[in-house]
């Protein structure tokens, strides 16, 4: 019972966790935050990872194809998180900036327990696997399983704080430098936690990475990608409030 039972419950808690701390107090001109959360949800079920799997293995064979194939499907997930972050910002023109900000995180949020509760489904449901390829990870719902998607999924959120900022800069005409470095940001981490994997999972010597993956290189990729985020996100505060006094 606890196989369906926890999942659902990790579902709706974990947006509801994020508007307590992050959303309560706002006087919110936005209609609803479980938008921003089950929109981008739902984006990673719908995609065919199978079929685009042996699509882009045809294209990339011969270039260390497991890597150019998860490198390109990460590549993928990120187009669409930015995607849905650019259409949650027309509706968010009212709203503060700082607002839209921890909208978007949301958003990134929402994206990335889309992608663990497609594994879910894998395990749920094997058949699937026909749509959504085969997980390494899927096979026992166990506590260090939710445990892996719910910090993955801080990738996501992490690459959403991003593309927020990217577009605020944008917005305000900032130099193309910064705003293309804030693209770079919000992949970045997601494409190197891809590399770890690929490495420990198809390369030999680099087998010890599984066994540190989840105590150690998953936290201090989050670690370091969360310091960027909230340096970057304190100094575009600053120059908001110069802005604002002038």
């Amino acid at each position: 019972m606890s196989a369906y039972l926890t999942p659902l419950v990790l579902v709706f808690l974990t947006p509801f966790i994020y508007w307590i701390f992050f959303l309560r107090k706002e006087p919110t001109p936005f209609p609803g935050e479980a938008k921003a959360f089950f929109f981008p949800f739902f984006l990673p079920l719908v995609i065919p990872y199978r079929l685009l799997e042996r699509g882009l293995m045809n294209v990339v064979a011969g270039f260390v194809p497991v890597w150019a194939v998860n490198a390109l499907m990460t590549g993928m997930e990120l187009i669409l998180l930015y995607a849905a972050v650019r259409f949650f910002s027309r509706p968010m023109k009212v709203a503060s900036r700082s607002f839209f900000f921890r909208i978007c995180l949301l958003i990134g949020l929402g994206f990335g327990m889309g992608r663990w509760f497609r594994d879910v489904l894998l395990v749920w449901y094997h058949p699937l696997f026909i749509v959504y390829g085969y997980s390494q990870f899927s096979h026992f719902l166990n506590v260090f399983f939710h445990l892996q998607g719910v910090l993955q999924a801080l990738l996501d959120l992490m690459g959403a704080g991003f593309f927020a900022l990217t577009i605020t800069r944008d917005d305000t005409r900032q130099p193309t430098r910064t705003v293309v470095g804030f693209l770079l940001g919000g992949g970045l981490f997601k494409e190197i936690d891809t590399l770890i994997k690929v490495l420990f999972q198809f390369v030999p010597s680099f087998s010890f990475f599984a066994s540190v993956y989840l105590i150690s290189l998953l936290p201090l990729l989050l670690l370091a990608g969360f310091s960027l985020l909230w340096m970057a996100y304190r100094r575009w505060e600053r120059k908001e409030n110069t802005c604002q006094e002038k």
